[in-house]
């Protein structure tokens, strides 16, 4: 599959938004039981993902023929640089298109000069992230909107890359 991986526009959003949905829908939907996927999926609009960037969040996305197939953003936040999200649409998982998304924020940060980087995971993403060298730090039920889903948190020592 022929991708480019690159930072995002605002003129990416609703493709991004698209990704995000599709992702929770096909992908996290067989770790989650549906009352948990109908509220994490929920009809978000693209202002959500416009604030998070205009706060100084960091998008790239992976592109083909015009069309966003998965996307991946970054935040250095509570003195910690901080894997916001990592999302790929269904019909282009295990493509190598996570993989290229993890990677260039990998690169990004350790250009940053960091050594370490953190995730909140979900349960769909959690052999991909032990398969790139993330170890875990905890699990717990993280909480939306009145329902409970089985999350972790990783981190992954960038000093060895």
């Amino acid at each position: 599959m022929d991708f480019i991986v690159r930072p995002a526009i605002l003129d990416d959003l609703e493709g991004i938004r698209t990704a995000h949905m599709d992702s929770i829908r096909r992908i996290a939907s067989a770790y989650y039981p549906p009352e948990a996927i109908a509220v994490w999926a929920d009809d978000r609009s693209v202002v959500r993902y416009r604030e998070a960037i205009e706060s100084g969040e960091v998008y790239f996305v992976a592109e083909m023929c015009g069309s966003i197939l998965g996307f991946s953003s970054y935040k250095y936040e509570g003195g910690r640089h901080v894997l916001k999200m990592l999302y790929v649409r269904g019909n282009a998982a295990r493509q190598g298109i996570g993989t290229a998304l993890l990677n260039t924020i990998e690169n990004y940060v350790l250009e940053k000069g960091a050594q370490e980087i953190f995730l909140q995971g979900s349960l769909a993403a959690e052999a991909f992230y032990l398969h790139h060298g993330y170890v875990q730090i905890r699990k717990y039920k993280y909480e939306m909107h009145g329902v409970l889903a089985d999350c972790f948190d990783m981190k992954k020592n960038l000093k060895a890359l």
